[in-house]
């Protein structure tokens, strides 16, 4: 099989040839401009050394191999898009789905490391800390069973009840992040682990739609 590879750890957003392709960063992306460097040796690791030159360091970087894209869509049955609201707040229900999902078992697990508030600048920790709740006292209070908007009225007694401003600006980050802010480079990421350029969607919502199934790559929702 042609292997296709990608860099770990360049700088600056250095340029170098791996393998078969032009690749930018962590991830495998698509051809971009000559190369800015040469490979100088490979290592016994799996690393591999460049010479100094524009936009490299010389530095040694891990080299990953990536054979193809991911699949996608994933289709995940109970598992709402974060776009849908409980109460005119959106991203909530779906964290609700994926506690639901988790404890029955039915979370795919390439879904569960950005569950819960441990990862810094999850969707999830993003929530509790809008709402200032914590996120093992939701948790067991869904698993009792109660209904989204039981479960919203118990996190505005239990953590802040944001008025109605803060909801609208809460709204308009979520459903934005990806477009031209600190997020849009792990968005291009994300679309390149999926064989998809740079420009296929926009946002993070829009990306988490299309990798779940709900829209297509031409933009129409499923």
């Amino acid at each position: 099989m042609e292997m296709e590879f990608f860099a770990e750890g360049t700088e600056n957003g250095s340029l170098i040839c791996l393998g078969k392709g032009w690749f930018h960063g962590r991830a495998a992306c698509y051809p971009l401009q000559r190369p800015r460097g040469k490979c100088e040796e490979k290592l016994d690791d799996g690393g591999v050394r460049f010479r100094p030159g524009v936009g490299t360091c010389g530095r040694v970087v891990r080299v990953l191999p990536f054979a193809m894209a991911l699949p996608y869509p994933t289709l995940i049955p109970g598992l709402r898009s974060p776009s849908d609201q409980v109460n005119g707040l959106v991203y909530f229900g779906r964290m609700l789905d994926k506690i639901r999902l988790q404890a029955a078992g039915k979370l795919p697990e390439g879904w569960r490391a950005m569950r819960g508030a441990a990862a810094k600048g999850s969707f999830d920790r993003r929530c509790c800390e809008f709402l200032r709740i914590d996120y093992g006292a939701l948790e067991a209070e869904t698993l009792k069973g109660g209904s989204d908007e039981a479960l919203l009225a118990w996190a505005f007694a239990h953590g802040r009840k944001p008025d109605d401003q803060e909801i609208e600006v809460w709204n308009a980050f979520m459903t934005k992040r990806g477009w031209r802010d600190a997020g849009t480079q792990r968005l291009h990421e994300r679309l390149a682990e999926i064989g998809l350029g740079p420009d296929t969607v926009q946002t993070m919502f829009e990306y988490i739609d299309l990798d779940e199934g709900r829209r297509d790559a031409a933009g129409s929702r499923a």
